[in-house]
């Protein structure tokens, strides 16, 4: 609910307002990073804003040992098992999580239900464009991923599934896959947690 209000006053009309915004944006973006960045991606926000977040992004770094600093204010987007509600935890051996609901995907659910044996397929010389229709299949599945992928349960062991395919196909004899299989990798990635 914070976030949905920070977002909706980042097209205030009162520009001290509207900085203000931004600047709160920047703050939560250098402790969250991409916890925040999938948040704003699945959120329905106009292209101004969207454009304006993503220059709020560009110009705060993510600082994964940001949140560690001891500060002022309690972090409103975090709990802790052994803090006080609300507080931190951090020091006290508290396992601090965070309370933002951010949607995940099931990205195997979201692809054909053959595109891994034609991930793998290497039947004849014209198999390579299976391999890379496949390829193309689990970058557009990933593209429409507007949070993090899911990594509960039959899920997790399914993506370590299509990652260990994905690595075959940087050594893919098709020298175009190589790059492709990379870039789909590094796309996967960017959508799991730290926890994955």
């Amino acid at each position: 609910d914070v976030l949905v209000w920070i977002l909706e006053e980042c097209e205030n009309n009162n520009i001290k307002v509207k900085n203000a915004a931004r600047d709160v944006l920047g703050e939560m973006y250098t402790q969250l990073g991409p916890v925040l960045e999938s948040f704003v991606k699945s959120s329905d926000v106009s292209s101004s804003v969207s454009s304006l977040v993503e220059k709020v992004f560009k110009d705060n770094a993510h600082d994964p040992n940001a949140n560690q600093v001891e500060r002022k204010l309690k972090c409103v987007t975090l709990s802790s098992s052994n803090g006080p509600k609300g507080g931190s935890g951090r020091g006290r051996g508290g396992n601090a999580s965070s309370m933002l609901a951010v949607p995940t995907t099931d990205l195997m659910s979201a692809l054909k239900s053959d595109c891994l044996d034609r991930m793998n397929d290497t039947g004849d010389k014209k198999s390579w464009r299976n391999r890379k229709e496949a390829l193309d299949e689990v970058d557009a599945a990933l593209g429409k991923c507007g949070g993090l992928l899911s990594t509960e349960g039959k899920a997790f062991v399914q993506l370590k599934q299509l990652a260990a395919n994905l690595r075959l196909r940087i050594n893919d004899s098709q020298s175009n896959l190589k790059p492709l299989a990379a870039s789909v990798i590094g796309s996967l990635f960017s959508h799991l947690d730290d926890t994955a």
